[in-house]
């Protein structure tokens, strides 16, 4: 028998061991009326109700995360994230997140290939149908164009760059690539970020009984959040890296990458995501997306931006759910729209000549 089904074993039977204990104690032998001390006899009943209700809070909590939660949180920890991961994530031969099995290194001649290059949101954590995500979206409603979508979980710009990169230089080839850039694209340029990352996601097992319950390794790793400071700081953390040094250098990682796919003919596009737990009139990050714009434009680089629509809706109708900021099937059906329209206006335009 596996680790996960003696410990469920073990809940189900303590509750009823306790419950027979109790029985025994008050109603059968009726030792709480024994000669021991009144004291003693408190402290034993008081304890044995104790047990009694930890364990059924034991048992539900174990029933319900193991056999009725299949939801994610932000960043993916926990027995409950990698089993979601496991029935809803499908990956192709380039390793990432699609129901196209095998995406071919060489365009077809006279078919327009649109490669999607991006981080969690646009891979669809969170969303449990690969059909449903804004991707595979545009896909079904334009047929005519080769999709790609090479979107993995937890890159960031210098990640996406490197990934491009190490494709084409191994024969890749499309039209156009799509930037799909999230807020949080430059975090990876963040002073010990990456360390907390891999702190957190590497960290010595929990004991035993947490490592085979849904329900104590799911309190497990919110507790862990919780009490992280850096963790519990990211929003203004991002915020903080657009108003210093860091943002030069991601300008300049940024039109770097143009550069260097118009040397290989590719055109670039660029979608940028807000945060869309933040959306709303407090959003705090609206100069961060006109300094993205700024840039796009001094570029030539045609840009969409989907804050102003996502903006018109209440971020909690956004969000996969509220331990999970990453956009649900409700944004990505709004941002395949937007991103539909300005595909088709890019796309269909005359290029320059030269191009």
């Amino acid at each position: 028998m596996s680790g996960d089904n003696v410990l469920l074993t073990i809940f189900v039977l303590l509750p009823v061991l306790m419950a027979w204990g109790g029985y025994a104690f008050f109603i059968k032998f009726k030792v709480h009326r024994g000669e021991s001390s009144r004291g003693l006899r408190l402290i034993g009943g008081n304890l044995i109700v104790l047990i009694l209700l930890l364990s059924i809070v034991l048992l539900g909590g174990e029933l319900y995360y193991r056999f009725m939660v299949d939801q994610t949180d932000a960043m993916g920890l926990g027995r409950g994230n990698r089993r979601w991961f496991e029935r809803h994530y499908q990956f192709n031969d380039l390793g990432v997140r699609d129901s196209v099995a095998e995406y071919p290194y060489k365009r077809t001649r006279g078919v327009t290939r649109v490669s999607f290059l991006g981080d969690s949101f646009a891979a669809g954590h969170g969303v449990k149908d690969v059909e449903r995500r804004f991707i595979n979206r545009i896909r079904a409603a334009r047929p005519q164009w080769d999709v790609h979508a090479l979107v993995v979980n937890g890159y960031d710009t210098g990640l996406e760059m490197d990934m491009a990169r190490t494709l084409m230089l191994r024969g890749y080839e499309t039209d156009v690539m799509v930037l799909v850039y999230c807020l949080n694209d430059i975090a990876d340029m963040i002073q010990g970020w990456q360390d907390k990352l891999k702190e957190v996601r590497e960290v010595p097992p929990p004991p035993w009984v947490v490592r085979h319950s849904f329900f104590l390794d799911t309190m497990y790793y919110r507790w862990k959040q919780s009490r992280d400071p850096m963790l519990k700081r990211y929003y203004p953390f991002l915020r903080e890296a657009y108003d210093g040094g860091l943002w030069d250098a991601q300008r300049r990682r940024l039109e770097y990458f143009y550069t260097n796919l118009k040397k290989r003919r590719v055109r670039l596009m660029v979608v940028t995501f807000p945060l869309v737990a933040t959306t709303g009139e407090d959003y705090k990050y609206r100069d961060v997306h006109r300094r993205l714009d700024e840039l796009w434009r001094g570029l030539g680089v045609p840009h969409m931006d989907l804050l102003p629509v996502l903006d018109a809706l209440p971020s909690s109708d956004l969000v996969v759910n509220r331990r999970d900021p990453h956009p649900n099937e409700l944004a990505h059906g709004i941002a395949a729209e937007q991103i539909l329209e300005f595909l088709d206006r890019q796309i269909n335009q005359p290029q320059p000549a030269g191009r």
